[in-house]
């Protein structure tokens, strides 16, 4: 199985000078990603004969990026390009996997402390046997 944990590691990997976190963005802070958990990801497969060959993990980046939309806009745009130039052999957890980022991140209006904020949901793929 891939953890929250593990993609953010991974996406840490691809964009090293972000500050990441996973379970909750330190408020404080003016530019940082969140990386977290979707419920509402696609249903997990169940083939009629055996175990199924791979599962999905749904994600959701909370982007914080500064107090003008358009940056916040364009760090999320950025994030949302280079996931859609991911392949099919990435390696996330120790597992191969792949990245399905279908919709472009959607601004969603200021947070805390006059923050702005992006939601870009993805789903990851990932093979079951190792």
């Amino acid at each position: 199985m891939i953890t929250t944990r593990h993609v953010m590691l991974w996406l840490r990997s691809m964009f090293p000078t972000i500050d990441w976190a996973t379970g909750a963005i330190d408020k404080g802070k003016d530019e940082a990603v969140g990386v977290y958990a979707r419920r509402h990801g696609l249903l997990q497969p169940k083939p009629m004969n055996g175990p199924a060959g791979y599962g999905v993990k749904a994600i959701s980046l909370l982007i914080r990026w500064g107090t003008s939309a358009t940056p916040c806009e364009e760090k999320a745009i950025e994030i949302y390009e280079r996931l859609q130039e991911c392949s099919t052999q990435e390696t996330i957890g120790g597992r191969k996997c792949w990245v399905d980022a279908r919709q472009a991140p959607v601004l969603i209006g200021k947070g805390d402390r006059d923050i702005f904020e992006c939601v870009l949901d993805f789903d990851v793929y990932f093979r079951k046997e190792g």
